[in-house]
Order: C-alpha cells, then sequence, then structure tokens
C-alpha cells in the first residue's frame, strides 16, 4: 500500500514539474520572438514646429464656423421623445406573453436572492 502511494506521488509531482518546466519554456519562447520581432524605432529629432499653410486655416475656420451654426441650430429645436403621438395597442397574445416574461423574471431573481 505505501509503495502504491508513494509511485502515486512521485509520478504527480513529475507531472507538476513537467507542467511548469512546458509554461516556463513557452514564457522563454515568447520573450525571444516578443524581443527578436520588436524593430527599433529612430527617436523623432526635435525641430521646429511648421507653420500652418493658408489653406488649413481657412479650412478650419470654415470647420468652426459650420461647428457654430449647427450648436445654434440645435438650440432651436425640440427633439421629440417618441414617434407615436397615441398609445399602441397591444394585443392579446403580447400581453400573455410579457406578463409571462415578468414571472420568470421575478422567480429567477427569487432564486438568486434565496441562494445568497
Amino acid at each position: 500500500m505505501k509503495e502504491s502511494l508513494s509511485k502515486a506521488l512521485q509520478i504527480s509531482a513529475i507531472g507538476i514539474g513537467l507542467v511548469f518546466l512546458g509554461i516556463l519554456i513557452l514564457w522563454a519562447m515568447m520573450e525571444i520572438t516578443g524581443r527578436i520581432g520588436r524593430t527599433r524605432k529612430p527617436k523623432p529629432v526635435p525641430g521646429k514646429a511648421e507653420k500652418p499653410t493658408r489653406d488649413f486655416i481657412e479650412a478650419r475656420k470654415k470647420a468652426v464656423a459650420a461647428a457654430v451654426i449647427t450648436a445654434m441650430a440645435l438650440q432651436n429645436t425640440a427633439f421629440t421623445v417618441s414617434s407615436h403621438k397615441n398609445r399602441e395597442v397591444i394585443t392579446a397574445w403580447q400581453a400573455a406573453h410579457r406578463s409571462h416574461q415578468l414571472r420568470s423574471a421575478i422567480t429567477a431573481n427569487s432564486r438568486r436572492k434565496k441562494d445568497k
């Protein structure tokens, strides 16, 4: 009995060791491939900032003007919450189905509270 238990423990220890060894080997391989595949980017040389061109400035002014006009127009509008002016009529089948959904949600919620 003792011999079989000690053999089982030895086999388990060897298996656990092999698993951790395999994980370490995979980790080392990922580190090596990550360092090989990494390209070194040259550091940017600090220089003078380029002045924006006239076309760029004009385009920016037009964009700002369009944004201001849009914001002013949106202030004067009213957003509707629903496109339906009248209440929709629910059929009996829809009402039964919705009540079934509510009942099943309530029972599921009460089960969760009992488990805690």
